[in-house]
């Protein structure tokens, strides 16, 4: 190994371990100025090169950076989205579920009258006849038709 390729390798050990050694070396070497000066040469253009590199490798590490915080911003968008939806959807199912349990309500009502032997033209009158008497009482109408089948119950309970 020459000496100007022995200089070279310390200069770029040093720089990459040890940068104080570079003053020691430049000592060790100062009688042999040409060999100096092409190895200072050669490491520095070796480095320049290794900071290109590593340029170009942060300007490609920043570019991802900036992609995945736009992808966490989308996520984040898109994951708000989904939590409005499911409490949309919570909110349905409930309404539905209220919905569900005031028919079955309803068909246990027209399963006692069923009992009652009503059929379904006596059952209309009945029903309109109960939304009329609420009308003029202030009620809703499926508050009379409630209170109707409670009665409805506790006079069967009262001839059983």
């Amino acid at each position: 190994m020459s000496v100007t390729n022995e200089i070279t390798g310390q200069l770029l050990e040093a720089v990459d371990h040890d940068t104080a050694k570079v003053d020691e070396i430049f000592k060790a070497y100062a009688h042999s100025k040409g060999p100096l000066y092409i190895g200072l040469a050669r490491a520095t253009a070796s480095l320049k090169e290794q900071f290109h590199a590593l340029s170009e490798d942060f300007k490609k590490a920043k570019n991802d950076h900036r992609k995945l915080q736009e992808q966490s911003k989308s996520s984040t968008k898109d994951l708000d989205r989904l939590r409005q939806s499911q409490k949309r959807c919570a909110d349905d199912v409930a309404i539905l579920d209220k919905k569900l349990k005031g028919k079955k309500a309803l068909l246990d009502q027209a399963e006692a009258l069923g009992g009652l032997e009503f059929d379904i033209e006596q059952l209309t009158k009945l029903r309109n006849l109960l939304s009329q008497i609420a009308a003029s009482e202030g009620v809703k109408s499926q508050e009379a038709i409630a209170l109707f089948f409670d009665e409805v119950d506790l006079f069967e309970n009262i001839f059983s």
